[in-house]
């Protein structure tokens, strides 16, 4: 029976994503039924993979090497996070994605739910990258669906990262399995304790860890996010946030307690990036002019939170404890606030047309169901106490706060892990800062929004305010309900069961101060003075802050590209003159003669940007088709010189 629930949960979308696509022409309703009923009837499959532990599915032979499913407590939340997300998501998409786009939709979402099932129920790391790519190469069609030239720019950043991650972890794999002998997550850790060849092992975790991390967002692979997110319609921008980036942030975690268990270099790497993701996500939220790229940094900043968590992990060793729950938590905190806030987004972005912050002053005024939406996810991001961020956020900084007792206890200097922990802390106060400023905005001030309507079917609310309720409900009642969520997901961390924790003590209520006195500065000395201003009409305004050109896209990845675009066809070239050399001088020997057409590239060496005519499904192929190619003749040079 357990086989057969992870076959369904796994296989069934994408076996039934054929079907819809059919079912499509002749019926959208009917497509829409049949899809709805499924993703419901995947949630009941999730959640009865609960009642059967130790449940595994092998299927040898499968894409070569075959495949495996054999889930553990953290894989199963991760799932049934993914199933709930889902039927949420796709009952909206009649009504929040462009008309003549909500089939293609539909079929791909279908694929990428696939995708998602068999990265978290994987039990392999070959099984999880196989899903991954099917994930990622599915869920790129959201970006790019509806066209226009910011989506176009979107679609082709989130596919280069997508694809250039996955070549690059595919190379992780052949390092990993080389150096340890198997790719079983049961097996990793125990394997790899005993490597001797180190450099081997990081290099394998520094492939996979881009790989899984260009998915998350982490700094510095985060530059397509920031444009997929507002591109990608509203259901596809909440399942992005919300489930998609937990699959990059769950491989790095394998990596983590598989690889780098107890590993001080690993965990501070992991740090430095934790940090880096964190702030940069907070500040360029802050400094966005769009309700949807508000929270597009928003999601950025709080895997930055969740990487720190997975830092502690690998520093604190057997006392991984609350760096665990930390982090189990905020992962699931997280995917509840933003499948409600970017779906609130999708409602305003079908009654308004816009998300343009200065079009949407006083948007919320005279709304009670959106103020009351609104405010669990907001403060629940803030880390407020009573809310289920502040659980999760308390304990990622009580376990920054032991390591620095773990380092003082063998007469270490802490210095490094207190700046860490205060970068923490302001971190706290800037999400504080840019979802005030968001309140601000909706409920406050008086503008162009007041009276515009707010576009949510009624099971649409009644799901969102389900997913509303549990946020206090999490935070006021942690030891019966966040507690034993977290402590069912110990055996994947090797962690010990949480301890007695006092939650509400006034040494953690402190952090939590410090966070909301840091939040409350930000939003009168950043947000009141230089973010929301007057036009000459007397019209409160947001004008964007970022700047338009601190982009490491456009100042580092680009200017690469076409550095080694331009050396690949400057090689072309003298390999193709060369041999046309050799082949006129046996020519010349063997008294044969030739002749000589000249010939001529007049676009030799030169890049410029691409006229657009050609349908999404064709541009994905061929950009496919090249990058692939690429990985390939990589991977040939690799194997000849091994």
């Amino acid at each position: 029976m357990g086989s057969v629930l992870l076959g369904w949960l796994v296989f069934g979308p994408m076996v039934l994503a054929f079907p819809v696509y059919f079912l499509e022409r002749r019926s959208r309703g009917a497509a829409q039924a049949v899809t709805l009923a499924f993703c419901i009837a995947e949630l009941a499959a999730a959640v009865g993979l609960f009642a059967l532990p130790g449940t595994e599915l092998a299927l040898p032979g499968f894409c070569g090497m075959g495949v495996s499913f054999a889930p553990g407590g953290f894989g199963r939340l991760m799932a049934l996070v993914a199933a709930a997300g889902w039927p949420l998501a796709l009952s909206t998409a009649p009504r929040m994605v462009r008309k003549g786009y909500v089939g293609r939709f539909r079929v791909f979402s279908l694929l990428t739910l696939g995708g998602v099932m068999g990265v978290f129920l994987c039990g392999d790391l070959f099984t999880a990258f196989v899903f991954f790519e099917i994930m990622s190469m599915a869920s790129s069609v959201w970006v790019g669906l509806e066209g226009g030239e910011e989506a176009r720019g979107a679609f082709r950043s989130y596919l280069t990262i997508g694809i250039t991650g996955g070549l690059v972890m595919l190379m992780g794999l052949f390092l990993l399995y080389a150096a340890a002998g198997t790719l079983r997550l049961g097996e990793l850790r125990a394997a790899c304790a005993g490597v001797e060849n180190r450099a081997m092992l990081y290099g394998a975790g520094a492939c996979l860890l881009f790989g899984f991390g260009a998915k998350a967002g982490m700094f510095p692979l985060h530059t397509w996010l920031p444009k997929a997110y507002p591109a990608a319609p509203a259901p596809g921008t909440a399942l992005l946030s919300a489930v998609l980036s937990k699959a990059g942030v769950f491989g790095i975690l394998v990596i983590g307690t598989g690889l780098f268990y107890q590993d001080i270099p690993w965990g501070n790497l992991l740090l430095v990036l934790g940090l880096a993701t964190m702030v940069l996500g907070a500040v360029y939220a802050l400094l966005s002019d769009d309700f949807k790229r508000t929270l597009a940094g928003s999601s950025m900043s709080q895997i930055g939170f969740i990487l720190v968590g997975a830092a502690m992990l690998s520093l604190l060793g057997e006392e991984r404890a609350l760096a665990a729950g930390g982090t189990v938590l905020h992962m699931l905190g997280h995917s509840v606030f933003k499948l409600i806030l970017f779906l609130l987004a999708g409602g305003i972005l079908a009654g308004c047309g816009t998300t343009k912050l200065s079009e949407l002053m006083g948007y919320g005024r005279k709304k009670p169901f959106l103020l009351t939406i609104f405010l669990a996810p907001a403060l629940g991001l803030g880390g407020v106490p009573l809310f289920a961020g502040y659980v999760s956020k308390t304990m990622l900084h009580e376990s920054i706060v032991e390591y620095q007792h773990v380092l003082a206890g063998q007469g270490l200097s802490a210095g490094w892990y207190v700046a860490a922990e205060w970068v923490f802390l302001l971190s706290g106060g800037l999400t504080l800062a840019y979802m005030a400023k968001l309140f601000t905005v909706l409920f406050l001030e008086k503008g162009k929004g007041e009276g515009r309507a707010f576009l949510l079917s009624m099971p649409v609310k009644v799901g969102v305010g389900v997913l509303a309720v549990l946020v206090p409900l999490f935070g006021i009642l942690p030891y019966l309900t966040y507690f034993p969520i977290a402590d069912s997901c110990r055996a994947f961390f090797a962690a010990p069961a949480l301890p007695k924790m006092a939650v509400f003590s006034l040494e953690n209520l402190k952090g939590a101060g410090i966070s909301l006195l840091a939040g409350a500065a930000l939003y009168f000395g950043v947000v009141r003075a230089l973010l929301l201003r007057r036009n000459p009409q007397g019209e409160t305004v947001c004008p964007a802050r970022w700047p338009a050109r601190l982009s490491l896209e456009e100042l580092l990845y680009a200017p690469a590209a076409k550095a080694l675009a331009f050396a690949g066809a400057l090689l072309a070239r003298i390999a193709a003159g060369l041999g046309g050399w050799i082949w006129g001088l046996f020519a010349r020997i063997i008294g044969r003669k030739e002749q000589v057409v000249p010939r001529t590239e007049d676009n030799f060496g030169v890049y410029t940007g691409k006229d657009y005519r050609h349908n999404i499904i064709g541009e994905t192929l061929a950009y496919e088709l090249l990058l692939f190619g690429i990985g390939v003749v990589a991977t040939l040079f690799y194997l000849l010189l091994a």
